[in-house]
């Protein structure tokens, strides 16, 4: 998967961004913020990763977003669930 340059989240568009040495430097794979609408992932991690990684932030932003007050936990696991249905069928939404 080609990550995107930018990916829009109720409303609003955040940048997509690769820094190189994040979960180094910084002790996480990616991380986002609602406000600077920027969603930051490892470049140094393998694709898949970065996919996750990618999905998770999403879903953190909607967590922020909708003032849904999810767990990280189940944040966690609504990603790798998500991310393997996704993994598993590509082709699930396309028509």
């Amino acid at each position: 998967m080609v990550l995107p340059d930018t990916i829009r989240l109720g409303g609003y568009t955040y940048a997509v961004k690769l820094k190189a040495a994040l979960s180094r430097d910084e002790g996480a794979l990616a991380h986002s913020c609602g406000n600077a609408l920027e969603i930051e992932i490892d470049s140094t991690i393998p694709e898949q990763n970065q996919e996750s990684a990618l999905l998770h932030e999403i879903i953190e932003q909607i967590n922020y977003r909708y003032e849904l007050k999810l767990r990280h936990s189940q944040i966690t696991t609504l990603e790798t669930a998500l991310y393997q249905v996704l993994r598993d069928h590509p082709d699930l939404f396309h028509t």
